[in-house]
């Protein structure tokens, strides 16, 4: 991701996608089809955004629901927030 640098107050994400299925009740649910968890590993700051916030790319978040930008940067999609859209880390 040489070819991008993020700026401001903004954190890019790599969405984490549920896969897996669930049985509730007998009735088998696939992941594409629950609620998508709002939780994305950070891979990249911006230049506004201070590390020792806790917040540095490798690290798992929890974001608001709606809100965003999705990009595609090297045929890769990410989304970008603003840095107050974080609501925790993932422990």
């Amino acid at each position: 991701m040489d070819n991008f640098r993020l700026l401001g107050e903004r954190v890019m994400l790599k969405v984490i996608e549920n896969d897996k299925e669930e049985n509730v009740g007998g009735i088998v649910i696939p992941g594409t089809a629950k609620e998508v968890e709002n939780i994305g590993e950070v891979v990249a700051i911006g230049n506004k955004v201070k590390e020792q916030d806790y917040i540095s790319p490798g690290v798992k978040v929890i974001f608001q629901k709606f809100g965003g930008q999705e990009i595609e940067v090297d045929k890769v999609k990410y989304l970008v927030i603003p840095y107050e859209d974080i609501v925790g880390i993932k422990l």
